[in-house]
């Protein structure tokens, strides 16, 4: 969570509120997977962090709360199909 700094929560904040898809991309760099975290799961530890919790996302807690992205023919990271189900998420 150190990596995060305080303006990108910011402009998140605000791209947010006015409609906007927001998340991060992130590799574990030894098994290189990469998922595709939603911006709220991220808030969610950041405000655990700020109140003396855990100062990062548990690596199984990726299971359950974010998306793996997988390398496809379309793209080498196709994150997009992760977009489209938040987009849905959201309409529902």
């Amino acid at each position: 969570m150190d990596n995060i700094e305080p303006h990108q929560i910011e402009h998140l904040e605000k791209a947010e509120k006015q409609g906007a898809v927001c998340f991060f991309l992130i590799e574990f760099a030894k098994s290189h997977e990469v998922f595709f975290v939603p911006f709220a799961t991220v808030r969610h530890y950041l405000l655990h962090a700020k109140n003396g919790g855990r100062k990062s996302i548990p690596r199984e807690d990726f299971d359950y709360y974010a998306y793996a992205v997988e390398k496809t023919k379309r793209a080498a990271l196709d994150y997009l199909v992760h977009v489209d189900k938040l987009i849905g998420e959201g309409a529902a």
